[in-house]
């Protein structure tokens, strides 16, 4: 347990899971082995960048008064010590969730050199162990540990050892309905890891993702929605869905370049988005205009818009071309900040996925760091690739992404099912 790591992951398992569930209440936690993890740091001397002492660059990483040693000329390597604290039933006001922190404990070289803060980026995942033996006529075959993962969260973690408590984490990582489908019986034998990964600087909230299942996304992406402030109405007023499309009290029509026009409501539109404030109260020259000209939005998207401010759900689309619609409509949710509108769309585009769009919905997942988009298109790629390999849509990526992302695209191709970038 003292001995330094020889990668950059720790990994705590938790055999019978459901036991954990049933017997510890409530509040209550349980501790993961302490356990060390490196860091490297860019540094041009020998200077510590936390303290800014000057160390010896023979130092034995196996002396644990000293946690700091050099790779090469510019790179250090330092161990840190951690710990996580689970509360298998949530702690106070989160029942029915696992929440997880993740305590930074003082070295002794931290200690001896006064350094009174620590920061540190990881990969936070959740998941479940699958079987290591199955048994066929009697006999017992063991087979490699699969995991599941169900939960994943980047996050930056600094600490200070000048409080009493230096941890970070969730209070809801992640819900037990994910674990247990039935909430009122978790009986059922689960073997459950908690794996924490260290990441350097240069990696995006979105790197390291695995080809997650829907539910899993899903999940994901309904937390976000909670943790984020989402400049998104409240959908669940009915009061106005009758005056879309009706043009009683409408005082704002707009204009579009094939000659059609919508009639609206201002104060609707503007209460219920962002972008149409500023329109009609940022001093632009639409606020004074009862007719306004949309340009470069077409009158299928815009009407796709109007009808989810006024109603809070998505058309039913039936149209030849409601996957360039819907694609459309997706970028102009993006511009007017209209998240959730955003989100049901994504949901209704996957479903249209096939070898005419693949290449675009992967780029749209990329382009705006859809993870729900980027997984389809990266999936349909791994399950069609023999059909897709030679297409012009193939040639289109190649010609027009970065190397990041065709990179991920071709070891996703060769068998990874993981998010590298």
């Amino acid at each position: 347990m003292n001995s330094y790591p020889s990668s950059n992951t720790f990994l705590w398992e938790l055999g019978s899971f459901q036991h954990y569930v049933k017997t510890i209440s409530n509040q209550n936690r349980i501790h993961s082995p302490k356990f060390w993890l490196p860091t490297f740091i860019k540094s041009n001397d020998n200077t510590c960048v936390n303290c800014g002492n000057t160390y010896n660059t023979d130092i034995n990483p196996n002396n644990l008064q000293n946690n700091i040693v050099q790779t090469d000329t510019n790179t250090l390597l330092t161990y840190n010590f951690w710990q996580f604290r689970m509360y298998p039933n949530g702690n106070v006001g989160h029942e029915n969730y696992i929440s997880i922190f993740l305590k930074a404990i003082l070295t002794p070289y931290e200690k001896i050199n006064n350094i009174n803060s620590r920061q540190q980026k990881f990969l936070l995942e959740l998941g479940k162990l699958g079987p290591t033996t199955i048994i066929n006529n009697n006999d017992l075959i063991h087979v490699p540990t699969r995991k599941q993962i169900i939960k994943q969260q980047i996050f930056e973690f600094t600490s200070d050892f000048s409080k009493d408590n230096v941890t970070c984490g969730f209070p809801k990582f992640c819900s037990l309905e994910l674990l247990f489908p039935d909430i009122n019986d978790k009986s059922k034998e689960i073997d459950l890891f908690i794996q924490v990964t260290v990441l350097g600087d240069d990696l995006s909230r979105s790197n390291l993702l695995l080809l997650l299942d829907d539910d899993s996304i899903n999940q994901q992406q309904q937390n976000q929605d909670v943790e984020e402030i989402n400049n998104d109405f409240d959908s669940s007023s009915g009061d106005i869905v009758e005056y879309f499309f009706n043009e009683s009290f409408a005082d704002v029509e707009f204009l579009f370049d094939c000659g059609t026009t919508l009639k609206a409501h201002r104060i609707i539109l503007a209460t219920r988005c962002n972008y149409f404030k500023m329109m009609f109260q940022g001093g632009f020259k639409e606020s004074n205009l009862d007719k306004v000209p949309i340009r470069y939005v077409s009158y299928d998207v815009f009407y796709v818009i109007l009808q989810y401010i006024y109603t809070g759900k998505l058309m039913d689309l039936k149209e030849e071309n409601a996957y360039s619609i819907l694609r459309d409509s997706y970028k102009h949710s993006d511009l007017m900040a209209l998240t959730s509108l955003k989100r049901l769309i994504a949901k209704s585009v996957v479903k249209l996925i096939n070898n005419d769009n693949w290449n675009e919905i992967l780029i749209l997942g990329w382009q705006y760091n859809d993870l729900l988009l980027r997984t389809k298109g990266l999936k349909y790629v791994k399950e069609h690739w023999d059909t897709i390999k030679y297409s012009d849509n193939l040639r289109d990526i190649l010609n027009n992404s970065n190397v990041d992302c065709i990179e991920e695209l071709f070891l996703v191709a060769n068998g990874t099912n993981h998010l590298v970038r």
